[in-house]
């Protein structure tokens, strides 16, 4: 039986170290913040980095498999220099499509109020209908609410992804919010621009696969040979 161009291309990639991409994949990823081991999603195909604070308090880890931390605005406006966010990186030669993100939110009862999700892509803020427009959230103070916020047109991010989660409308700066079951949802997929190294060591694959495999087909007996 004669190998597939497929086969012929794995068999050259693998000595290499390389391998073909896997065409599409959706994923969730949950940040469940358990007290010992790591707090970073593992999906493949994408990096993750931990949640991080900026400009507010330094995040604590709870007992349950919870964050919270203080320091947030205690103005009745957005301050957008006071976040916690976290980051997601494709690999090169892939693209990220985002569904949706969704989190589990408290405060104590002088901790902000108000929350929102902003999203951004190398450090620009994406200007689409679902994340363009900040919306606040209320926050409850004697339980934890799930809120899910919409992502359906961030499509191909090619770049590093960086989710934040403002905070403000605090009674005091003292007063802490708390996040649990981050989640987020999305897929990758082979890029639809691939980086030129990509695109060369495909090509020069494709080339010697198919030269090989027309090798052997020139070089294999036609049926009108063995008969005769």
């Amino acid at each position: 039986m004669r190998p597939s161009i497929t086969a012929l291309l794995i068999s050259i990639l693998a000595p290499c170290g390389l391998t073909l991409p896997a065409a599409y994949g959706q994923f969730t990823a949950t940040y469940s913040f358990p007290l010992s081991a790591t707090d970073v999603p593992i999906i493949p195909n994408v990096t993750f980095g931990a949640v991080t604070n900026n400009g507010t308090g330094g995040i604590s880890r709870l007992s349950g498999g919870s964050i919270s931390n203080s320091g947030w605005s205690t103005g009745d406006v957005i301050n957008t220099g006071l976040f916690n966010s976290f980051t997601l990186e494709p690999t090169a030669g892939y693209a990220l499509d985002l569904s949706s993100m969704s989190l589990r939110m408290s405060r104590s009862s002088t901790g902000p109020s108000s929350i929102a999700i902003g999203l951004f892509v190398d450090g620009v803020s994406q200007q689409t209908s679902s994340v363009s427009t900040i919306t606040s959230q209320s926050v409850t103070t004697s339980s934890f609410d799930t809120l899910t916020f919409d992502f359906n047109d961030l499509t191909n991010i090619v770049g590093t992804a960086e989710l934040r989660i403002y905070g403000w409308d605090a009674g005091g700066s003292v007063g802490t919010l708390r996040l649990d079951n981050i989640t987020l949802t999305g897929s990758v997929s082979v890029s639809a621009i691939p980086e030129p190294s990509t695109y060369a060591t495909m090509a020069g694959a494709a080339s010697l696969a198919g030269a090989m495999w027309w090798r052997r087909r020139q070089t294999k007996p036609h049926r009108s040979a063995r008969a005769s």
